[in-house]
């Protein structure tokens, strides 16, 4: 009896810490970002010679804000083109963010 009433009492501990862990997983996902719709194109630019767009209707998620006033925002990327990629090879593990500016023209 003492053996069932153990296992019964172990089993509702882990229902109760699996209840806690999924609140703390949901908090660290990224439903918890705040997001916002770029309402008119976003010119980027990585150097002089290197020059993009993001079209108004991206969504971009606040990442954190950064000296001087400006905020970093990072956004997803759907692909099939991935013979355009080619991995990285991170020199300085620290600087895991490389961001490219951003402005309206």
């Amino acid at each position: 009896m003492l053996v069932k009433a153990s296992l019964v009492i172990i089993f509702c501990l882990l229902i109760v810490c699996s209840f806690i862990g999924g609140i703390y997983f949901g908090r660290l996902t990224i439903g918890e970002v705040s997001k916002f719709i770029l309402k008119e194109p976003l010119a980027i630019q990585k150097s002089p010679n290197n020059i993009g767009r993001i079209p108004a209707g991206v969504i971009l998620y606040k990442y954190r804000p950064i000296r001087g006033g400006e905020s970093r925002y990072y956004m997803f990327i759907h692909t099939k083109a991935i013979d355009k990629l080619e991995p990285y090879d991170e020199k300085n593990k620290y600087n895991l963010i490389s961001g490219v500016n951003a402005y309206t023209e």
